[in-house]
Formats: C-alpha cells, structure tokens, sequence
C-alpha cells in the first residue's frame, strides 16, 4: 500500500489463491488499474511489467491515474477512504459479534453502507 500511495505502480500476478495475490489484484481492480494484473500467469506478468518500462505513456498514464486517485477529495477515493473502511469494518464486527451472541452459526456477512457512510469522507468531515 505504500509504494501505491507513493504512486509505484503495482504488476500482480493475479492467478493463484495466495492472500498477497488477491490483495493486491484488489487493490488494482478498486484503483482502475486492472490492467495491472496478470490473470494468464508469469509470461503475463512479465509483458507488463517491461511494457511498463518501454512504454512511457503507457508508464505515464498508469502512474497518474494511480496518483489522481491518491489525491482525490470531497469525497476521498474509496480505496484511501480509511474513515469509510473503519465503518463499513465496525459494522461487519457488530454483525458477527451480534450472531454470536444469538447463538447463530458463522455465516457469510454483508456490509450495506447507509447513506451518510456511503457519501465518503470529505475534509470537514476529518476535522471534527
């Protein structure tokens, strides 16, 4: 996450089932750089990481809609949005815990933002 923030574009190799994978493809998919990640395995991963150091606009626009989403504000980029994670993750935490407390088994949870957490956070919403 930091070499995202920092504007490093991140080449994934987005076919195997290790958590680092799915993570980072995640985070390409959310950032609008899924043209980052390589679904078709190593020689994938390799073309795109040299097309990336050939290609200058390439490397150019890549790069700057990564940092486009960095600096995104009123309302932040949802992949930056840490106030909105926090609440979307609370939420989740109190359906588990309240399921628990029901007795109920574990089960898949989903998160359904309200209105004011789905709006995303602003400036003055991160000076109060």
């Amino acid at each position: 996450q930091d070499s995202l923030y920092g504007g490093v574009p991140i080449v994934t190799r987005s076919d195997g089932e290790d958590m680092c994978a799915r993570v980072s493809t995640s985070a390409n998919v959310v950032l609008d750089l899924e043209d980052l990640n390589a679904y078709e395995g190593p020689r994938q991963y390799e073309d795109i990481a040299i097309r990336l150091g050939n290609d200058p606009e390439f490397y150019k626009t890549t790069r700057t809609r990564l940092i486009d989403t960095c600096l995104q504000r009123n309302p932040m980029h949802p992949y930056w949005d840490v106030p909105r994670y926090v609440k979307n993750f609370e939420n989740g935490l109190k359906q588990a815990f309240d399921r628990y407390l029901a007795g109920k088994p574990p089960a898949h949870i989903d998160i359904v933002e309200d209105e004011r957490t789905k709006r995303g956070s602003f400036d003055v919403d991160l000076t109060r």
